[in-house]
């Protein structure tokens, strides 16, 4: 709770080795984001920060702002499942215009709504952040904020990863994503399982990757899109024409025949490296192993890999995207 994060904090402002500090699910409220606060303000060390499951509001995600304004180390910030609401994401998305060294964040199951992804996309659109990655999963955004979205990455050329599963999204929303996946040419992965995307959302998404250079991975299980959809999607892809390697398309609405044909078609060419369906040969695809990262409750990183390759000269944001940006979410996703 808050009396144990107070020591913890003065032992960080004095802190020269410890480089993440994990402290989700510890009950901790808005005091404790004062802390932490005046930590990322003064400490020149710490790269990575879970704070995911506690019981921070708008109030503390103000002052993890102000502390980010200043902070020049932290890479990544796991903040899912608090209740920042819309105040607190525009608070911590208006700080980072300010800072340019942060990367990743997590904002996942924070009753954002609508407002929320606007607070974020209006960010996003100014250009002033260098961030590369958002979770916003689990947040009750319906195709209103989903289209805020899609607005700004036609602008923003920085993000190459964008978290979406467990909202609201429909085919009004997937239409508008589509529309930006055919001028972005930035983004490598999107996240948006477990949605209300359709056959019409889904044909559209799958007729933008034609235009599209860059998405490497689609993850569109558990939406409610039938055999048209998944149907298109294929025809798609096995013209060899996308930059797309890893799909997942479980647990939707097609035909069972259907998703085993569109297996087979896609692995007879092998035009993927990772295929999640109930019908893929597992073996064929690349394991989630070999350096790749797992996003369950909070963020799982390779530090002795990480430490290897920083002895061997490598930059802190170059083992970050490495580590981070390299391969499919697992258990959940949605909330980041």
């Amino acid at each position: 709770g808050d009396s144990g994060m107070a020591p913890i904090a003065e032992g960080l402002l004095r802190n020269r080795t410890l480089l993440t500090l994990e402290i989700g699910s510890n009950h901790l409220t808005d005091v404790s984001a004062g802390y932490i606060s005046e930590v990322l303000k003064l400490n020149r060390r710490l790269e990575g920060l879970s704070l995911w499951q506690n019981n921070i509001t708008e109030e503390g995600a103000q002052f993890l702002a102000d502390g980010l304004q200043v902070n020049k180390s932290l890479l990544w910030l796991s903040l899912g499942q608090n209740s920042l609401g819309p105040g607190g994401a525009w608070a911590l998305a208006n700080a980072l215009q300010y800072n340019s060294v942060l990367l990743w964040i997590g904002l996942g199951a924070n009753e954002l709504g609508d407002r929320g992804a606007l607070n974020v996309a209006t960010i996003l659109q100014s250009g002033t952040s260098n961030l590369q990655s958002i979770g916003l999963g689990g947040n009750e955004i319906h195709d209103e904020g989903a289209g805020h979205l899609a607005d700004a990455l036609k602008i923003n050329t920085k993000l190459k990863s964008l978290g979406l599963g467990g909202n609201l999204i429909a085919d009004e929303g997937g239409t508008e994503i589509a529309e930006m996946l055919k001028i972005n040419s930035s983004l490598k992965k999107l996240l948006i399982s477990s949605n209300l995307l359709g056959d019409s959302a889904i044909t559209n998404i799958a007729e933008s990757l034609i235009s599209n250079c860059s998405l490497e991975m689609l993850l569109i299980a558990e939406n409610p899109f039938g055999d048209e959809g998944g149907t298109n999607l294929s025809s798609v892809l096995c013209q060899n024409v996308t930059a797309l390697r890893i799909l997942d398309i479980q647990n939707t609405r097609m035909n069972s025949d259907v998703e085993r044909q569109i297996v087979i078609d896609l692995e007879r060419d092998s035009l993927l490296e990772r295929l999640g369906s109930q019908f893929a040969n597992k073996s064929r695809h690349t394991p989630e192993s070999q350096g790749m990262y797992v996003l369950t409750h909070h963020i799982v990183f390779t530090l002795a890999l990480a430490t290897a390759k920083r002895k061997a000269g490598k930059r802190n944001e170059e083992i970050f995207y490495e580590q981070v940006g390299a391969s499919p979410l697992k258990n959940g996703p949605h909330l980041y």
